[in-house]
């Protein structure tokens, strides 16, 4: 699955490089001292790798503030998948070869571990990359870029807006290996329900609606852009002659890669939509290939446990049943 949000690697990182060093808890091997330089060697490292990391995410940069890679937008497709995932395994190696577990605080250690068991959730996702939905009317780059533009990108300068252009260009791009991916996961046998592909047509179809894609009202994306190029020319930043320019370059990115990128979209969603479950079966992942084995994939992801699907249904029933009774309980009381 492709994954926009802030990835788990990505606080596994920050968690640890933005830690101070730890507080010496020396054991026999090392002193008090060595352990505190060891402490400041391992922080540093995670801070250098957590920067390597961000390099693969001009995404994550912009969320951060920053401005390196503005204009571009994250590969989406599965060869950058497995780049990201043979660094984490990369630098995983290099950690163990730096660093002696034994040698580190209790806060190093923790560090330690949080680094090592996102490395190995990685691993074992990785398994399940077909799986899953790229497309879904509550989740997906289609509804995802065009808010990550408008709200994220920001625009402080005439080379900013250049960057805004150039992203609306990367993001077609982006768009189209999704897309790529979501066919190939199709072709697998994996197909998001009827009303999740229609979510996503109607979806795409909001994103394209409007100038300069079709008459009357500007679109979202293009009266963002038209704003940031008028607030540019009313601080002194742009010529009136150079924000018109602008204005056209980006009406013609969005009218041609852009569109297209969303007419991709809604011909596939619509294509694979008779390939969809029939809407008097029930529906759930285990219609996937290997659909049971990465259901548990995903529990074990969101609950940090092995516990099983009835482990954790059953642990819910017992909670509802005790909170039930405190609740009566209370009621008996105050009458």
């Amino acid at each position: 699955m492709i994954r926009t949000a802030v990835s788990a690697l990505a606080l596994a990182m920050a968690l640890a490089a933005c830690g101070k060093p730890a507080a010496p808890t020396p054991t026999h091997q090392v002193t008090a001292e060595q352990q505190a330089e060891i402490s400041k060697q391992l922080n540093q490292w995670f801070d250098d790798k957590y920067e390597e990391y961000l390099q693969f995410s001009p995404i994550q940069l912009t969320f951060l503030g920053r401005k390196d890679q503005n204009d571009k937008i994250d590969c989406f497709t599965l060869e950058c998948q497995d780049k990201l995932l043979a660094f984490q395994k990369a630098a995983l190696a290099e950690m163990k070869s730096k660093f002696n577990y034994d040698d580190l605080s209790d806060e190093d250690k923790l560090s330690w571990d949080i680094f090592e068991y996102q490395e190995q959730q990685a691993e074992r996702a990785a398994k399940f990359r077909y799986n899953g939905f790229v497309y879904d009317q509550m989740n997906g780059p289609q509804g995802f870029v065009p808010q990550f533009l408008i709200s994220f990108h920001q625009v402080d300068t005439p080379d900013d807006m250049k960057a805004y252009i150039s992203r609306i260009r990367e993001s077609a791009r982006a768009l189209n290996e999704a897309t790529d991916v979501a066919k190939e996961s199709a072709a697998r046998g994996v197909h998001a329900p009827k009303f999740a592909y229609e979510g996503v047509i109607d979806q795409s179809k909001k994103v394209i609606t409007g100038a300069p894609f079709t008459d009357g009202e500007d679109s979202a994306i293009y009266a963002d852009v038209k704003s940031e190029l008028a607030t540019l020319v009313a601080d002194g930043k742009m010529s009136q002659e150079d924000a018109d320019a602008m204005q056209a370059e980006a009406a013609e990115a969005l009218k041609t890669d852009f569109k297209q990128a969303y007419d991709n979209i809604i011909a596939f969603a619509t294509a694979d939509m008779a390939n969809s479950p029939d809407s008097t079966q029930a529906v759930g992942a285990f219609l996937q290939p290997d659909g049971e084995a990465y259901y548990n994939n995903l529990l074990e992801q969101n609950t940090t446990t092995t516990l099983t699907a009835d482990e954790i249904h059953n642990i819910g029933l017992r909670e509802v049943e005790r909170i039930h009774g405190e609740m009566e309980a209370i009621k008996d009381q105050v009458g």
